[in-house]
């Protein structure tokens, strides 16, 4: 992707990758090629939210960024960026300075913001597919956000659990800033766009594509950890699982290539196989709030 410079031969800290590599005006896109004749495309939208903290019942979104690309079902190559919206809302109470710190945004710079549902509704239109790097927290929020507006009939890809990173690509981390770096790239993390952006050049860059949209199509597996007294919080959390208060479990939405994987981290932890509960979900039901 030429639009983002690679610091792979460079003694300098790597450039951050820019909120917006085009100007996006009306009417304006990115072709990496065209399609060949005969050739069958998909449509995605690639979607990141900020918000004012992580309880879905009473935090709020503050950031929406969102791409929607055209891609090859032959080969799984992005072939065009037709559409980017990047909206500001403002909250009905001041950040925290936890947010700010992480964000960047302050109350003044959110003052008197409002999303363009119309733009959303442009990027969303015709689509059925959402990937985000962090499903289990982007689409209760996001659904929330549109509840009323659209329907629920859009399958949710996750680039975070939908990829084999840890094994299958040998990678240490699943943070998104992490994973981007080990591929040559730095960028502000944690604003909406440029996470966005961010998630589009690690799929790219990794050939990463056609392995999440073909783990989304078979669906997830939530894992369900029964009782949750005694579990050593941290390390759970380590493991990105939520913990769901009225059922006093912790759970999280994996593709099954990596079951095993976190069976075998769950045992290390002491919590046996009998303390698991394990269901399969497509990806229209997957990560959604239990």
């Amino acid at each position: 992707m030429a639009y983002f410079k690679n610091n792979r031969n460079s003694q300098t800290i790597a450039p951050r990758l820019k909120p917006l590599p085009f100007d996006y005006r009306e009417g304006y896109g990115c072709f990496f090629r065209k399609a060949k004749e005969n050739e069958k495309t998909g449509e995605v939208v690639f979607l990141d939210l900020e918000t004012t903290g992580l309880n879905i019942s009473k935090d709020e979104v503050i950031e929406v960024g969102m791409v929607r690309a055209t891609y090859s079902k032959a080969t799984f190559e992005i072939l065009e960026i037709s559409k980017a919206y990047d909206g500001f809302r403002e909250p009905s109470a001041p950040l925290s300075e936890t947010i700010v710190n992480l964000t960047g945004l302050t109350d003044e710079k959110l003052h008197g913001c409002t999303l363009d549902f119309k733009k959303i509704f442009e990027i969303l239109n015709g689509c059925n597919l959402i990937v985000s790097h962090n499903a289990a927290f982007d689409r209760p929020f996001f659904e929330r956000l549109m509840e009323g507006q659209i329907d629920s009939k859009f399958y949710w890809g996750c680039s975070m659990e939908g990829v084999s990173w840890r094994v299958g690509h040998k990678k240490e981390s699943c943070s998104l800033p992490k994973l981007v770096r080990s591929v040559g790239y730095e960028y502000e993390a944690h604003r909406a766009i440029n996470d966005v952006f961010a998630m589009l050049t690690l799929l790219i860059k990794e050939n990463a594509l056609k392995e999440l949209l073909i783990n989304t199509s078979k669906g997830y597996e939530i894992i369900r950890i029964k009782n949750a007294d005694n579990l050593p919080y941290e390390e759970l959390r380590k493991l990105r699982f939520m913990y769901k208060s009225e059922q006093n479990s912790y759970y999280k939405t994996i593709h099954g290539s990596q079951l095993n994987y976190y069976l075998t981290g769950l045992n290390k932890l002491g919590i046996a196989n009998e303390d698991l509960e394990v269901k399969q979900v497509s990806g229209l039901n997957a990560f959604r709030m239990m």
